[in-house]
């Protein structure tokens, strides 16, 4: 990168960085989950998965070279039927059990190449009654599928995503702290609905050190959908009187 877009964003970052911290807070595990595994390679492409629930349906969104997070999932589960779903590529990369695959993406409204989860639900008639978990890894436009889809994607028991808050030049990054509020409040309308049961930070895009805290500018999220009942806390209230404030 050149080195004024470096010294733009330097600048950009250190203006915005209250933006930046309130959506850090809300990165956080709000639910404590023991029954954990990872699911998929040990590097980029594996999510960590709450697998105290026996799903029914996968609906995964972004595959490309890489099936493994998909294969972990139908050796856990073999009597799960998985969707799977990517534009970019022209069949699955390997053979994955009781699987049928899309040369289509997810988007806010359905095209020829894209279709909504609404439109996804119903024509693969996946049943929002049965246990469901959905894999989102699609490179940003997760965003626009949070803001239309919400009531879709509330549906789901489980949902593993990979988020992105990057935007670089030529973009107009004068216009980016807008798109970073609204992205914050996507976050909290998702957080009303799921309970975040795990955190991880990518580091092959860019953490930003800010004096006080990391910032990612991609992270893996693991949500649990919050009609699941919370585990019991082993914990207890040391004076009753108080209101009680725990990091979960």
């Amino acid at each position: 990168m050149k080195i004024w877009k470096k010294k733009l964003l330097s600048v950009h970052e250190t203006i915005f960085k209250v933006i930046y911290k309130k959506i850090y807070d809300e990165l956080i595990v709000t639910v404590r989950r023991d029954n954990l595994l990872r699911f998929g390679n040990e590097n980029d492409g594996g999510y960590i998965v709450d697998v105290s629930v026996e799903y029914d349906n996968l609906v995964s969104f972004g595959i490309a070279d890489d099936i493994s997070f998909e294969l972990d999932f139908i050796n856990y589960y073999p009597n799960s039927n998985l969707f799977c779903y990517d534009p970019s590529i022209d069949n699955l990369p390997g053979a994955l059990e009781n699987s049928k695959f899309f040369k289509i993406g997810i988007a806010k409204k359905t095209t020829k190449n894209y279709q909504t989860l609404s439109d996804i639900l119903l024509t693969q008639n996946i049943d929002p009654a049965k246990k469901n978990f959905i894999k989102m890894d699609v490179e940003g436009f997760e965003w626009e599928v949070i803001e239309h889809n919400l009531e879709e994607l509330i549906l789901f028991d489980n949902f593993v995503l990979e988020i992105h808050f990057y935007e670089l030049p030529p973009k107009l990054i004068f216009l980016f702290p807008l798109t970073l509020y609204k992205r914050l409040k996507l976050l909290r309308k998702l957080k009303k609905h799921f309970d975040i049961y795990n955190v991880h930070f990518n580091n092959g895009p860019r953490i930003i050190n800010f004096s006080n805290f990391l910032f990612p500018e991609c992270v893996e999220v693991s949500f649990l959908n919050k009609r699941h009942p919370k585990l019991k806390h082993l914990n207890n209230l040391n004076d009753r009187s108080k209101e009680d404030k725990q990091p979960y």
